[in-house]
Protein backbone atom coordinates (compact mmCIF):
# COMPACT_ATOMS: atom_id res chain seq x y z
CA UNK A 1 0.00 0.00 0.00
CA UNK A 2 1.57 3.63 -0.97
CA UNK A 3 1.31 6.22 1.90
CA UNK A 4 0.85 9.86 1.00
CA UNK A 5 1.42 12.98 3.25
CA UNK A 6 -0.12 15.85 3.13
CA UNK A 7 -0.27 18.77 5.52
CA UNK A 8 -3.76 19.64 5.30
CA UNK A 9 -7.34 18.32 4.60
CA UNK A 10 -8.04 18.71 0.96
CA UNK A 11 -12.09 19.37 -0.28
CA UNK A 12 -11.30 16.90 -3.34
CA UNK A 13 -10.43 13.74 -1.12
CA UNK A 14 -12.46 14.58 2.15
CA UNK A 15 -15.18 16.28 0.22
CA UNK A 16 -17.87 13.49 1.36
CA UNK A 17 -16.38 14.29 5.20
CA UNK A 18 -17.28 17.94 4.15
CA UNK A 19 -19.56 19.06 7.22
CA UNK A 20 -17.17 17.26 9.97
CA UNK A 21 -14.79 19.66 11.82
CA UNK A 22 -12.25 17.62 10.74
CA UNK A 23 -9.07 19.78 10.42
CA UNK A 24 -8.75 20.11 14.06
CA UNK A 25 -8.23 16.64 14.64
CA UNK A 26 -5.01 15.73 15.34
CA UNK A 27 -4.09 12.59 12.57
CA UNK A 28 -6.50 11.81 10.22
CA UNK A 29 -5.72 8.88 7.67
CA UNK A 30 -8.21 8.22 4.95
CA UNK A 31 -7.56 4.30 3.38
CA UNK A 32 -8.62 4.52 0.02
CA UNK A 33 -8.61 1.15 -2.40
CA UNK A 34 -4.61 0.82 -2.98
CA UNK A 35 -3.10 3.50 -0.68
CA UNK A 36 -3.63 5.55 2.14
CA UNK A 37 -3.61 9.45 2.71
CA UNK A 38 -2.19 10.67 6.06
CA UNK A 39 -3.23 14.39 7.17
CA UNK A 40 -2.29 16.50 9.98
CA UNK A 41 -3.46 19.59 11.18
CA UNK A 42 -0.41 21.51 11.37
CA UNK A 43 -0.73 23.71 14.36
CA UNK A 44 -2.40 21.50 16.59
CA UNK A 45 0.52 18.59 15.71
CA UNK A 46 3.16 20.82 16.11
CA UNK A 47 2.23 21.91 19.48
CA UNK A 48 1.63 18.22 20.30
CA UNK A 49 5.31 17.27 19.49
CA UNK A 50 6.71 20.21 21.67
CA UNK A 51 4.55 19.03 24.23
CA UNK A 52 4.82 15.12 23.38
CA UNK A 53 7.81 13.11 25.28
CA UNK A 54 8.50 11.70 21.86
CA UNK A 55 11.77 11.03 19.78
CA UNK A 56 11.47 14.16 18.03
CA UNK A 57 13.73 16.19 19.64
CA UNK A 58 15.83 16.32 16.28
CA UNK A 59 13.15 18.75 14.97
CA UNK A 60 11.83 20.43 18.31
CA UNK A 61 13.67 23.74 17.57
CA UNK A 62 12.69 24.35 13.91
CA UNK A 63 8.81 23.06 15.29
CA UNK A 64 9.21 26.14 18.20
CA UNK A 65 10.04 28.66 15.13
CA UNK A 66 7.19 27.26 12.77
CA UNK A 67 4.60 27.84 15.14
CA UNK A 68 6.00 30.95 15.68
CA UNK A 69 6.29 31.39 12.26
CA UNK A 70 3.16 33.85 11.04
CA UNK A 71 1.12 32.30 8.18
CA UNK A 72 0.64 35.70 6.03
CA UNK A 73 2.97 34.28 3.37
CA UNK A 74 0.93 31.12 2.84
CA UNK A 75 2.83 29.33 -0.03
CA UNK A 76 6.00 29.68 2.50
CA UNK A 77 4.40 28.65 4.86
CA UNK A 78 2.87 25.40 3.58
CA UNK A 79 6.15 24.68 1.77
CA UNK A 80 7.67 24.76 5.66
CA UNK A 81 5.27 22.58 7.14
CA UNK A 82 5.84 20.13 4.41
CA UNK A 83 9.62 20.07 4.73
CA UNK A 84 8.99 19.61 8.14
CA UNK A 85 6.20 16.90 7.97
CA UNK A 86 8.94 14.51 5.48
CA UNK A 87 11.46 15.01 8.26
CA UNK A 88 8.63 13.25 10.70
CA UNK A 89 7.78 10.50 8.60
CA UNK A 90 11.56 9.65 7.48
CA UNK A 91 11.54 8.86 10.95
CA UNK A 92 10.44 5.43 12.51
CA UNK A 93 6.83 4.58 12.25
CA UNK A 94 6.44 4.20 15.86
CA UNK A 95 7.90 7.56 16.09
CA UNK A 96 5.48 9.25 13.97
CA UNK A 97 2.82 8.57 15.92
CA UNK A 98 3.76 9.15 19.51
CA UNK A 99 2.61 12.88 19.34
CA UNK A 100 -1.47 11.70 18.82
CA UNK A 101 -3.83 11.52 21.38
CA UNK A 102 -5.92 9.75 19.03
CA UNK A 103 -5.97 9.06 15.27
CA UNK A 104 -9.09 9.43 13.38
CA UNK A 105 -9.08 7.00 10.44
CA UNK A 106 -11.60 7.55 7.81
CA UNK A 107 -12.80 4.06 5.32
CA UNK A 108 -14.76 0.90 5.19
CA UNK A 109 -14.01 -1.57 7.92
CA UNK A 110 -12.11 -4.03 5.55
CA UNK A 111 -9.37 -0.96 4.52
CA UNK A 112 -8.97 -0.03 8.32
CA UNK A 113 -8.61 -3.49 10.00
CA UNK A 114 -6.16 -3.69 6.81
CA UNK A 115 -4.58 -0.45 8.19
CA UNK A 116 -4.16 -1.68 11.83
CA UNK A 117 -3.12 -4.68 10.54
CA UNK A 118 -0.17 -2.94 8.98
CA UNK A 119 0.12 -0.75 11.73
CA UNK A 120 -0.01 -2.89 14.99
CA UNK A 121 1.90 0.41 16.77
CA UNK A 122 -1.49 2.19 16.79
CA UNK A 123 -3.54 0.07 18.96
CA UNK A 124 -1.89 1.68 22.02
CA UNK A 125 -3.86 4.79 21.05
CA UNK A 126 -7.44 5.85 20.87
CA UNK A 127 -8.53 5.07 17.37
CA UNK A 128 -11.57 6.43 15.91
CA UNK A 129 -13.84 5.57 13.15
CA UNK A 130 -14.57 8.43 11.54
CA UNK A 131 -17.95 7.38 9.72
CA UNK A 132 -20.69 9.73 11.94
CA UNK A 133 -23.51 7.76 13.01
CA UNK A 134 -26.98 8.78 13.15
CA UNK A 135 -28.45 9.08 16.74
CA UNK A 136 -31.07 6.60 16.18
CA UNK A 137 -31.83 2.94 16.89
CA UNK A 138 -30.20 2.05 13.35
CA UNK A 139 -27.15 4.03 13.96
CA UNK A 140 -26.54 2.69 17.20
CA UNK A 141 -26.88 -0.85 15.93
CA UNK A 142 -24.36 -0.22 12.95
CA UNK A 143 -22.10 1.30 15.41
CA UNK A 144 -21.94 -1.79 16.89
CA UNK A 145 -21.81 -3.91 14.29
CA UNK A 146 -18.92 -1.99 12.92
CA UNK A 147 -17.05 -1.94 16.33
CA UNK A 148 -17.50 -6.11 16.78
CA UNK A 149 -16.13 -6.39 13.49
CA UNK A 150 -12.95 -4.13 14.11
CA UNK A 151 -12.45 -5.78 17.41
CA UNK A 152 -12.39 -9.15 16.46
CA UNK A 153 -10.59 -8.81 13.45
CA UNK A 154 -7.64 -6.69 15.02
CA UNK A 155 -8.26 -6.97 18.96
CA UNK A 156 -8.32 -3.02 19.05
CA UNK A 157 -11.72 -1.20 20.64
CA UNK A 158 -12.80 1.64 18.52
CA UNK A 159 -14.44 4.78 19.37
CA UNK A 160 -17.30 6.66 17.15
CA UNK A 161 -18.67 9.98 16.00
CA UNK A 162 -21.78 10.45 16.44
CA UNK A 163 -24.08 13.31 14.39
CA UNK A 164 -23.68 16.57 17.21
CA UNK A 165 -20.45 15.54 18.53
CA UNK A 166 -17.00 16.69 17.72
CA UNK A 167 -15.57 14.52 20.37
CA UNK A 168 -15.69 10.83 19.63
CA UNK A 169 -17.51 8.69 22.56
CA UNK A 170 -18.03 4.93 23.84
CA UNK A 171 -20.87 3.00 22.98
CA UNK A 172 -21.74 3.02 26.24
CA UNK A 173 -22.73 6.91 26.06
CA UNK A 174 -23.90 6.97 22.46
CA UNK A 175 -26.52 4.69 23.58
CA UNK A 176 -27.48 6.90 26.95
CA UNK A 177 -27.39 9.94 24.58
CA UNK A 178 -29.68 8.00 22.28
CA UNK A 179 -32.29 7.26 25.40
CA UNK A 180 -32.17 10.60 26.77
CA UNK A 181 -33.08 12.64 23.50
CA UNK A 182 -35.77 9.41 22.21
CA UNK A 183 -37.38 10.03 25.62
CA UNK A 184 -38.15 13.63 25.45
CA UNK A 185 -39.53 13.35 22.00
CA UNK A 186 -41.52 10.13 22.95
CA UNK A 187 -43.14 13.28 25.77
CA UNK A 188 -43.29 15.70 23.28
CA UNK A 189 -44.85 13.87 20.55
CA UNK A 190 -47.56 12.90 22.78
CA UNK A 191 -49.18 16.51 22.88
CA UNK A 192 -49.57 16.48 19.29
CA UNK A 193 -47.96 19.90 18.90
CA UNK A 194 -47.95 21.74 15.61
CA UNK A 195 -44.71 22.85 14.18
CA UNK A 196 -44.76 26.17 15.94
CA UNK A 197 -45.97 25.04 18.66
CA UNK A 198 -43.15 22.27 19.12
CA UNK A 199 -40.90 24.65 18.13
CA UNK A 200 -42.40 27.10 21.25
CA UNK A 201 -42.06 23.94 23.51
CA UNK A 202 -38.71 22.98 22.97
CA UNK A 203 -37.61 26.08 22.88
CA UNK A 204 -38.70 26.13 26.78
CA UNK A 205 -37.72 23.02 27.43
CA UNK A 206 -33.70 23.61 26.23
CA UNK A 207 -33.89 27.03 28.22
CA UNK A 208 -33.97 25.03 31.33
CA UNK A 209 -30.46 24.64 31.36
CA UNK A 210 -28.30 27.43 33.21
CA UNK A 211 -25.25 28.64 31.00
CA UNK A 212 -21.85 27.25 32.05
CA UNK A 213 -18.17 27.67 30.37
CA UNK A 214 -16.18 24.92 30.67
CA UNK A 215 -13.20 25.18 32.58
CA UNK A 216 -9.87 26.48 31.77
CA UNK A 217 -8.33 22.61 31.70
CA UNK A 218 -11.19 20.89 30.35
CA UNK A 219 -11.67 21.04 26.36
CA UNK A 220 -13.83 23.36 24.37
CA UNK A 221 -16.06 20.41 23.95
CA UNK A 222 -17.25 19.91 27.14
CA UNK A 223 -19.95 22.29 27.01
CA UNK A 224 -20.76 22.24 23.26
CA UNK A 225 -20.90 18.46 22.18
CA UNK A 226 -24.33 16.92 22.31
CA UNK A 227 -22.77 14.09 24.67
CA UNK A 228 -21.70 16.22 26.94
CA UNK A 229 -24.30 18.34 27.41
CA UNK A 230 -26.44 15.77 27.83
CA UNK A 231 -23.91 13.96 30.44
CA UNK A 232 -22.58 16.83 32.05
CA UNK A 233 -23.41 20.61 33.69
CA UNK A 234 -21.82 22.75 30.81
CA UNK A 235 -22.95 24.21 28.29
CA UNK A 236 -22.40 27.07 25.93
CA UNK A 237 -24.66 28.80 23.36
CA UNK A 238 -22.99 26.24 20.49
CA UNK A 239 -23.88 23.51 23.28
CA UNK A 240 -28.01 25.25 23.84
CA UNK A 241 -28.16 25.31 19.78
CA UNK A 242 -26.62 21.93 19.37
CA UNK A 243 -29.21 20.47 22.10
CA UNK A 244 -32.21 22.51 20.26
CA UNK A 245 -31.42 21.60 16.98
CA UNK A 246 -31.01 17.49 17.67
CA UNK A 247 -34.69 17.49 19.77
CA UNK A 248 -36.40 19.53 16.45
CA UNK A 249 -34.29 17.15 13.83
CA UNK A 250 -35.88 14.36 15.51
CA UNK A 251 -39.38 15.87 15.60
CA UNK A 252 -39.39 16.72 11.31
CA UNK A 253 -38.68 20.20 11.63
CA UNK A 254 -35.42 21.30 9.66
CA UNK A 255 -33.01 23.52 11.18
CA UNK A 256 -29.46 24.45 11.15
CA UNK A 257 -26.55 26.04 13.42
CA UNK A 258 -26.60 29.88 12.50
CA UNK A 259 -23.31 32.04 13.50
CA UNK A 260 -22.63 35.29 14.20
CA UNK A 261 -19.60 37.43 13.78
CA UNK A 262 -18.95 39.65 16.73
CA UNK A 263 -17.65 43.51 16.06
CA UNK A 264 -15.72 43.76 19.04
CA UNK A 265 -12.38 42.74 19.10
CA UNK A 266 -11.66 40.20 21.38
CA UNK A 267 -14.93 39.07 21.79
CA UNK A 268 -16.22 35.57 20.46
CA UNK A 269 -18.80 34.52 18.04
CA UNK A 270 -22.15 33.51 18.76
CA UNK A 271 -24.19 30.45 17.81
CA UNK A 272 -27.48 30.13 17.15
CA UNK A 273 -30.43 28.18 15.35
CA UNK A 274 -32.05 28.71 12.23
CA UNK A 275 -35.37 26.97 11.96
CA UNK A 276 -37.81 26.49 8.74
CA UNK A 277 -41.17 26.56 9.73
CA UNK A 278 -44.19 25.47 7.75
CA UNK A 279 -46.95 25.08 10.10
CA UNK A 280 -50.40 25.50 8.41
CA UNK A 281 -52.35 25.69 11.72
CA UNK A 282 -51.36 29.05 11.72
CA UNK A 283 -50.56 30.35 8.28
CA UNK A 284 -46.49 30.45 8.87
CA UNK A 285 -44.00 29.49 5.82
CA UNK A 286 -40.72 31.12 6.66
CA UNK A 287 -36.98 30.80 8.22
CA UNK A 288 -36.47 32.27 11.46
CA UNK A 289 -33.51 32.33 14.21
CA UNK A 290 -33.96 31.61 17.66
CA UNK A 291 -31.32 32.13 20.42
CA UNK A 292 -32.11 30.15 23.63
CA UNK A 293 -28.66 31.08 25.22
CA UNK A 294 -30.03 34.45 25.25
CA UNK A 295 -32.59 33.91 27.23
CA UNK A 296 -31.87 30.57 29.37
CA UNK A 297 -32.98 29.97 32.89
CA UNK A 298 -30.94 31.86 36.11
CA UNK A 299 -31.60 32.35 39.11
CA UNK A 300 -35.48 32.04 39.04
CA UNK A 301 -38.10 30.82 36.36
CA UNK A 302 -38.71 34.26 35.38
CA UNK A 303 -37.00 33.37 31.48
CA UNK A 304 -40.67 31.60 30.96
CA UNK A 305 -41.78 35.09 30.16
CA UNK A 306 -39.18 36.20 27.95
CA UNK A 307 -39.01 35.71 24.42
CA UNK A 308 -37.22 38.47 22.82
CA UNK A 309 -34.98 35.97 20.62
CA UNK A 310 -38.01 33.43 19.41
CA UNK A 311 -38.44 33.37 16.00
CA UNK A 312 -37.12 36.61 14.62
CA UNK A 313 -35.94 37.68 11.22
CA UNK A 314 -32.67 38.51 10.27
CA UNK A 315 -33.53 41.81 10.16
CA UNK A 316 -34.65 41.64 14.51
CA UNK A 317 -31.83 39.67 14.78
CA UNK A 318 -29.45 42.49 13.77
CA UNK A 319 -31.02 45.02 15.97
CA UNK A 320 -31.47 42.42 19.20
CA UNK A 321 -27.74 42.14 18.57
CA UNK A 322 -26.13 45.06 17.28
CA UNK A 323 -22.25 44.08 18.08
CA UNK A 324 -22.63 41.00 16.08
CA UNK A 325 -23.00 40.58 12.03
CA UNK A 326 -24.50 37.89 9.88
CA UNK A 327 -23.04 39.57 6.75
CA UNK A 328 -19.75 37.76 6.46
CA UNK A 329 -21.26 34.38 7.04
CA UNK A 330 -24.71 35.21 4.96
CA UNK A 331 -24.41 38.14 2.78
CA UNK A 332 -27.70 37.07 1.08
CA UNK A 333 -29.26 38.63 4.01
CA UNK A 334 -27.82 42.21 2.99
CA UNK A 335 -30.75 43.53 0.91
CA UNK A 336 -28.80 46.38 -0.41
CA UNK A 337 -25.79 43.80 -1.23
CA UNK A 338 -28.20 41.93 -3.25
CA UNK A 339 -29.44 44.45 -5.09
CA UNK A 340 -25.45 46.01 -5.69
CA UNK A 341 -24.81 42.55 -7.12
CA UNK A 342 -27.95 42.67 -9.64
CA UNK A 343 -26.49 45.45 -11.03
CA UNK A 344 -22.77 44.49 -11.54
CA UNK A 345 -22.81 40.85 -12.42
CA UNK A 346 -22.41 39.05 -15.31
CA UNK A 347 -25.47 37.28 -16.72
CA UNK A 348 -23.64 34.36 -16.33
CA UNK A 349 -21.39 34.27 -13.69
CA UNK A 350 -19.14 31.24 -12.67
CA UNK A 351 -18.74 29.68 -8.70
CA UNK A 352 -14.80 31.25 -9.01
CA UNK A 353 -16.42 34.07 -9.98
CA UNK A 354 -18.77 34.59 -6.88
CA UNK A 355 -16.50 33.28 -4.54
CA UNK A 356 -14.49 36.61 -5.11
CA UNK A 357 -17.60 38.69 -4.04
CA UNK A 358 -18.00 35.56 -0.95
CA UNK A 359 -21.41 35.02 -2.27
CA UNK A 360 -21.69 31.45 -2.13
CA UNK A 361 -20.66 31.45 1.63
CA UNK A 362 -23.50 29.93 3.62
CA UNK A 363 -25.85 29.17 0.60
CA UNK A 364 -25.34 25.68 0.21
CA UNK A 365 -26.55 24.98 4.03
CA UNK A 366 -29.53 27.13 3.59
CA UNK A 367 -30.33 25.34 0.44
CA UNK A 368 -30.04 21.74 1.38
CA UNK A 369 -32.33 22.93 4.22
CA UNK A 370 -35.11 24.30 2.02
CA UNK A 371 -34.73 21.08 -0.24
CA UNK A 372 -33.35 23.09 -3.30
CA UNK A 373 -30.09 21.68 -5.08
CA UNK A 374 -27.06 22.80 -3.55
CA UNK A 375 -24.40 25.11 -5.75
CA UNK A 376 -21.48 23.12 -7.19
CA UNK A 377 -18.11 24.37 -6.91
CA UNK A 378 -17.67 23.70 -11.05
CA UNK A 379 -20.49 25.10 -12.55
CA UNK A 380 -21.60 28.34 -13.41
CA UNK A 381 -24.92 30.13 -13.41
CA UNK A 382 -27.32 32.59 -15.20
CA UNK A 383 -27.24 36.14 -12.93
CA UNK A 384 -31.31 35.72 -12.76
CA UNK A 385 -30.93 31.84 -11.36
CA UNK A 386 -28.65 33.11 -8.30
CA UNK A 387 -29.89 36.36 -7.80
CA UNK A 388 -33.62 34.48 -7.64
CA UNK A 389 -31.98 31.84 -4.95
CA UNK A 390 -30.65 35.11 -2.79
CA UNK A 391 -34.02 36.43 -2.93
CA UNK A 392 -36.24 33.38 -1.86
CA UNK A 393 -33.74 32.87 1.03
CA UNK A 394 -33.93 36.67 2.23
CA UNK A 395 -37.83 36.88 1.72
CA UNK A 396 -37.86 33.12 3.57
CA UNK A 397 -35.92 34.60 6.72
CA UNK A 398 -37.71 38.12 6.80
CA UNK A 399 -41.54 36.97 7.41
CA UNK A 400 -42.21 38.71 10.63
CA UNK A 401 -44.06 36.55 12.83
CA UNK A 402 -47.43 37.94 13.23
CA UNK A 403 -47.80 39.07 17.32
CA UNK A 404 -51.57 37.61 17.23
CA UNK A 405 -50.23 34.20 15.84
CA UNK A 406 -47.60 34.15 18.67
CA UNK A 407 -50.66 34.82 21.45
CA UNK A 408 -52.18 31.83 20.01
CA UNK A 409 -49.40 29.77 19.79
CA UNK A 410 -48.00 30.56 23.15
CA UNK A 411 -51.52 30.25 24.85
CA UNK A 412 -51.77 26.57 23.70
CA UNK A 413 -48.49 25.61 24.66
CA UNK A 414 -48.25 27.17 27.85
CA UNK A 415 -51.74 25.77 28.99
CA UNK A 416 -50.26 22.51 28.50
CA UNK A 417 -46.85 23.22 30.55
CA UNK A 418 -48.79 24.73 33.18
CA UNK A 419 -51.13 21.73 33.23
CA UNK A 420 -48.23 19.39 33.26
CA UNK A 421 -45.77 21.21 35.67
CA UNK A 422 -47.98 24.41 37.59
CA UNK A 423 -45.33 25.20 40.10
CA UNK A 424 -42.81 25.72 37.37
CA UNK A 425 -44.37 27.53 34.06
CA UNK A 426 -46.49 30.81 35.51
CA UNK A 427 -49.91 31.00 33.11
CA UNK A 428 -51.57 34.01 33.79
CA UNK A 429 -53.07 37.20 31.60
CA UNK A 430 -49.90 39.37 32.90
CA UNK A 431 -47.62 36.34 31.60
CA UNK A 432 -49.16 36.08 28.40
CA UNK A 433 -48.68 39.82 28.30
CA UNK A 434 -44.89 39.90 29.07
CA UNK A 435 -44.04 37.20 26.78
CA UNK A 436 -45.80 38.80 24.03
CA UNK A 437 -44.41 42.10 24.38
CA UNK A 438 -40.57 40.91 24.73
CA UNK A 439 -41.61 38.83 21.99
CA UNK A 440 -43.21 41.64 19.91
CA UNK A 441 -41.47 44.66 21.05
CA UNK A 442 -39.98 45.78 17.59
CA UNK A 443 -43.10 44.64 15.27
CA UNK A 444 -45.14 47.24 16.66
CA UNK A 445 -44.90 50.34 14.39
CA UNK A 446 -44.60 53.68 16.39
CA UNK A 447 -44.34 56.83 14.07
CA UNK A 448 -41.90 59.42 13.95
CA UNK A 449 -44.47 62.06 14.41
CA UNK A 450 -45.94 59.64 17.44
CA UNK A 451 -42.25 59.32 18.65
CA UNK A 452 -41.47 62.89 18.44
CA UNK A 453 -45.47 63.45 20.36
CA UNK A 454 -44.67 61.16 23.07
CA UNK A 455 -41.04 63.14 23.57
CA UNK A 456 -42.70 66.44 23.79
CA UNK A 457 -45.44 64.77 26.25
CA UNK A 458 -42.52 63.05 28.34
CA UNK A 459 -44.42 59.63 27.85
CA UNK A 460 -41.72 56.62 26.92
CA UNK A 461 -42.11 54.05 23.86
CA UNK A 462 -41.64 51.04 26.15
CA UNK A 463 -44.96 52.45 27.41
CA UNK A 464 -47.38 53.01 24.48
CA UNK A 465 -45.60 49.78 22.75
CA UNK A 466 -47.24 48.02 26.65
CA UNK A 467 -50.37 49.49 26.13
CA UNK A 468 -50.82 48.24 22.71
CA UNK A 469 -49.92 44.35 23.59
CA UNK A 470 -52.37 44.76 26.35
CA UNK A 471 -55.01 45.55 24.17
CA UNK A 472 -54.04 42.85 21.58
CA UNK A 473 -54.10 40.46 23.85
CA UNK A 474 -57.26 41.33 25.22
CA UNK A 475 -58.42 40.83 22.18
CA UNK A 476 -57.53 37.72 21.36
CA UNK A 477 -57.10 35.70 25.01
CA UNK A 478 -60.03 34.89 27.25
CA UNK A 479 -59.32 35.14 30.61
CA UNK A 480 -61.95 32.48 31.59
CA UNK A 481 -60.17 29.93 29.23
CA UNK A 482 -56.73 30.46 31.71
CA UNK A 483 -59.29 30.32 35.07
CA UNK A 484 -60.82 26.74 33.37
CA UNK A 485 -57.49 25.16 33.04
CA UNK A 486 -55.89 26.65 36.55
CA UNK A 487 -59.03 24.76 37.73
CA UNK A 488 -58.76 21.81 36.35
CA UNK A 489 -55.44 21.94 37.60
CA UNK A 490 -56.76 21.88 41.23
CA UNK A 491 -58.96 19.06 40.65
CA UNK A 492 -56.41 16.82 39.49
CA UNK A 493 -54.47 17.92 42.78
CA UNK A 494 -57.61 16.73 44.65
CA UNK A 495 -57.64 13.47 43.01
CA UNK A 496 -54.07 12.95 43.27
CA UNK A 497 -54.77 13.28 46.87
CA UNK A 498 -57.75 11.09 47.58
Amino acid sequence: MDYFYTVDLTEDIFEEYDELEIQEKDLNILCLEDSCRLSLNPKKSLANILSSESNYDFIKKEVKDMLEQSDDDNDTYISNLQELFRKMTNSSKEEFYEPFKKIYIYGDNDSIIDYIKSNPQIRNFEIVKMSPFSLSDAGLSEAKKDFETIKSATGCPISVVIAGNEEPLNLENFQKVLDIIDNIVIEIKKLHLSPLETVLYVYDLVRERKYQEESSNEYHTKSRDLASVLLGDKIVCAGFVNLFNTILEKLDIKCIPFRLLSTIKGEDHHVQSLVLIDDPKYAVNGLYLFDPTGECKENDNSYLSSYYNFAKTSREMNILYENSDLEPYYPFLDKEKINYLDSILPDKISTFEMGKYHLIKGMNPLLRLLGEPTMSLTDAYSKKDFIDSYNKIYNLCNKLLPIETFIKAFMHVRSLEYYHSPNIFPFDLATIEEATYSNSYYKIPISIEEQRLLKVLGVKISQVKKSKVVEIVNNNIDEKRILEIKLARQLRNKLNNC
